[in-house]
């Protein structure tokens, strides 16, 4: 190969190089120079809007169908005593939504696999109350009342894959479970029975995400008339969707 044919390949090669360093560095600022704001907006789009019927269900209906799960299943097989993610897929016969849970207090971090054709649904911070753990609570008002005690004025955080979601206290919903039976080795630790509840909380239904690694971090505070924490709960998911 002549020196002019060496001269033209090497040329070539820079223009190449040029151009895909340029690209990729206008790939860099593009993101980059995306605000917070931006950021955190395209996170509230991928979630179901509180006043949504997601899957033709409201919110509240919803949250009702999480609390009965959440009752029914034994507290030795309960995923809100789940360490590791070991029990994630217990109990989760709902074709079309994921149900993430809790903890009953403290800190957890959970690996779950779940599919990208289902909805996750989020039980940032909860409550419940029942005139069979509480005989005083005869009442729906008396029961709402202890709820929205528990739990409305709580501190609480979500963030998706590292992002923030603002405005969560839009996202407060209620539901009445009249004549739930609690069945044996329930997890409020209860006689079995017929129970008249009440339960409330901040929920969020994300929408299936994309196939990959996601995260999911949420965190909820119960103070009381004193500022003193009564109940924290801190919960990791690292989510696989396939």
């Amino acid at each position: 190969m002549n020196k002019l044919k060496k001269k033209n390949i090497v040329w070539v090669l820079v223009v190449i190089a040029g151009i895909a360093i340029s690209i990729f560095v206008l790939n860099f600022v593009l993101n980059a120079s995306k605000s917070p704001s931006e950021k955190n907006k395209n996170m509230v789009q991928s979630l179901f809007a509180p006043d949504s019927k997601p899957y033709n269900k409201t919110y509240s209906e919803w949250s009702g169908q999480w609390s009965a799960l959440l009752q029914k299943l034994p507290t030795h097989d309960n995923p809100i005593y789940d360490t590791t993610g070991e029990k994630c897929n217990i109990g989760q016969n709902e074709s079309r939504v994921f149900f993430a849970m809790g903890t009953t207090g403290g800190s957890v971090e959970r690996k779950c696999t779940v599919f990208s054709s289902k909805a996750i649904f989020i039980p940032i911070l909860t409550s419940e109350c029942s005139d069979l753990e509480d005989k005083s609570l005869d009442t729906e008002q008396k029961r709402k009342k202890c709820v929205i005690t528990g739990s409305k004025n709580g501190i609480i955080s979500l963030a998706i894959d590292g992002q923030n979601i603002p405005n969560l206290k839009d996202f407060w919903f209620e539901y009445p479970l009249l004549n739930f039976k609690l069945e044996r080795d329930n997890i409020w630790g209860v006689e079995p029975g017929l129970a008249n509840e009440y339960t409330g909380g901040y929920y969020v239904m994300l929408k299936p995400l994309p196939r990959g690694e996601h995260s999911i971090h949420f965190t909820g505070v119960n103070p009381d008339v004193t500022g003193t924490q009564t109940f924290v709960v801190d919960v990791t998911y690292h989510l696989n969707v396939i």
